[in-house]
């Protein structure tokens, strides 16, 4: 008799338990409120192929390889713009293999567009890819013969 009411005594406390873990389960809340559906994501990895970014330039389109670790070609347009003593207008095609490293989202482009002297016409780029995959973000610097200027840029993946 006395090993029946310890196994009852035994399930009781256990069914009580079990009781007390889903009325405090069923009783959390989402102390933040932001509605959270899904897991904890990560940031997506960056789209490949197509992007495009404007400028007070006009601006640049960039290709990006479908591991997405490298910019292979950049396309440069000029849109009736004027550094020191010239007004520029056209586009520019630069491809490189295997091209211009992502490293943490980041990269980073400085080319010469006139490499034959005299002179020299230095554009730089710098950019980071958001968490979205999506759109990316940076500073673009222009030397042309000594003449300076320097803006920011925004870009998305034309895909």
């Amino acid at each position: 008799m006395k090993n029946q009411s310890l196994q009852k005594f035994i399930v009781l406390c256990i069914l009580i338990m079990l009781g007390g873990s889903l009325i405090f389960l069923s009783c959390s809340k989402d102390s933040d409120n932001d509605n959270i559906t899904g897991g904890i994501t990560g940031p997506q990895k960056i789209s490949s192929g197509e992007w495009n970014a404007n400028t007070d330039f006009g601006g640049f389109d960039l290709i990006i390889n479908s591991e997405s670790t490298y910019i292979t070609k950049i396309t440069i347009t000029f849109d009736n713009w004027s550094i020191g003593s010239g007004t520029h207008n056209g586009s520019i095609i630069i491809s490189r293999t295997p091209g211009w490293q992502i490293s943490n989202r980041q990269f980073s482009i400085s080319t010469d567009l006139n490499p034959i002297p005299p002179g020299h016409k230095i554009m730089t780029f710098n950019g980071t890819f958001h968490d979205n995959g999506n759109e990316a973000s940076g500073t673009w610097e222009a030397d042309f013969d000594g003449a300076a200027d320097s803006g920011n840029w925004e870009g998305c993946c034309a895909n």
